[in-house]
């Protein structure tokens, strides 16, 4: 990142050197003294695993490190709600959670939620109790849905690609999301401190990607110090 503040990184020393997600890691300590963590509005042209066992491995990795995280962030727990603040010790928990809680149970509530819709009370809850909670459940349902299906079709649109078919096998990517997630539990307990590096295959870029690597940073690449809230 060109001109990044080296004044940030003495005083953050780093980030934790057993932590397999890094990122995750340097974004809570960075938020510690008070500065934003951001997304420079570029293309990125690397290429994603093209092999399942990579794509896995590099899941399960990442899903590794976040565990890693959450479990040093609540350590002590008083310490970063004094310093970074409730809000965004809130926004920090809620986002780690979320991505633990939903690879790792997410299917099996889909399936006790498809077992109310057919069998169940769910569409017609005879006590208000029974109504809030199946209110509940359908609006996690149908959020966390859009949630995970909107912005892969915002991302189309932005590349002039027509929806594909493929997003009907969505369920199936999420059923692998779960698998990941509890490889990265069972690696978690017996190796935590493994880092299995992903293996790439890089294809040759043609000359569009290249020039637009070159010009498409923003003009101020180098402004991400934004006081506010900052999340890994």
């Amino acid at each position: 990142m060109p001109h990044f503040r080296t004044d940030i990184l003495r005083r953050i020393v780093g980030w934790d050197a057993w932590n397999v997600t890094e990122d995750a890691d340097l974004g809570l300590r960075i938020a510690r003294f008070g500065y934003r963590v951001g997304t420079i509005e570029a293309t990125t042209f690397e290429d994603a695993p093209s092999h399942f066992a990579n794509w896995m491995g590099q899941r399960a990795r990442w899903t590794k490190g976040w565990m890693q995280t959450l479990s040093v962030f609540l350590r002590s727990p008083r310490r970063p709600l004094r310093k970074i603040g409730a809000v965004q010790n809130f926004a920090a928990l809620c986002t780690m959670s979320s991505l633990l809680a939903g690879p790792l149970f997410g299917p099996f509530y889909g399936l006790r939620l498809a077992q109310d819709l057919i069998f169940g009370e769910l569409l017609a809850p005879p006590t208000i109790e029974r109504l809030a909670f199946a209110s509940i459940n359908l609006a996690i349902a149908l959020f966390g849905s859009l949630a995970f299906v909107l912005p892969a079709l915002l991302a189309m649109k932005r590349r002039g690609l027509k929806a594909s078919p493929l997003l009907l096998l969505t369920p199936v990517y999420l059923a692998f999301l779960t698998a990941a997630a509890w490889l990265a539990l069972w690696g978690w307990t017996r190796k935590p401190f493994v880092w299995n590096k992903t293996a790439h295959f890089p294809h040759p870029a043609s000359a569009d990607q290249a020039g637009a690597a070159a010009t498409n940073l923003p003009a101020k690449a180098s402004a991400i110090s934004a006081r506010v809230l900052s999340t890994p």
